[in-house]
């Protein structure tokens, strides 16, 4: 158990407090979040957790308290694995039947999403009192929000566009958008 913890120390030193919090840097301009802000996330937390479980592993004389220990050195590690498995599960929730990503998940808002795509006016404007066109998917995307993103490939297509705003329901569509 020893030669573990201490495994698990080392990779967390290495992996989590360096690769991570130079990531972290250089995530935080593209995010516009503070340098600060990332620091304190990316290695103060992780770093206060991996200290805690040093002197708690040397000191503990019974199998639970190393254990605990660990766990603790762990932890890190475990809750990335745990985030990687819920943005699948996101992405996955968000996939169409051919593994390509959408922004909405299977049901009438990803119906009215793929007609939309089609530019079916019809189909848009029969589906859409069946659904909430405010409800955001995927990345916060509204109905609204994907039909403006398909005018890029598709300008002159304005009947989709139109029938959602035609419904009359829509509230505070852009905030959020980043």
């Amino acid at each position: 158990m020893k030669f573990i913890f201490w495994m698990v120390v080392a990779g967390d030193a290495a992996v989590v407090l360096l690769l991570f919090f130079v990531l972290g840097l250089a995530a935080a301009t593209s995010s516009r979040t503070s340098g600060l802000a990332v620091a304190a996330y990316m290695l103060v937390i992780p770093g206060i957790v991996l200290t805690a479980s040093v002197p708690l592993f040397v000191r503990g004389t019974t199998p639970i308290a190393r254990g605990g220990a660990l766990l603790l050195a762990a932890a890190p590690l475990l809750i990335l694995v745990l985030l990687k498995s819920m943005a699948m599960l996101q992405l996955r929730a968000n996939s169409d039947d051919n593994g390509s990503l959408t922004f909405f998940r299977k049901g009438p808002l990803r119906d009215v999403a793929d007609a939309i795509t089609r530019n079916d006016t019809a189909a848009v404007a029969s589906l859409l009192p069946k659904v909430n066109i405010n409800a955001r998917g995927f990345q916060n995307t509204t109905l609204l929000m994907f039909a403006l993103r398909r005018l890029r490939e598709t300008p002159t297509e304005l009947g989709s566009l139109r029938a959602i705003i035609k419904t009359g329901q829509l509230r505070s569509c852009f905030c959020n958008m980043g």
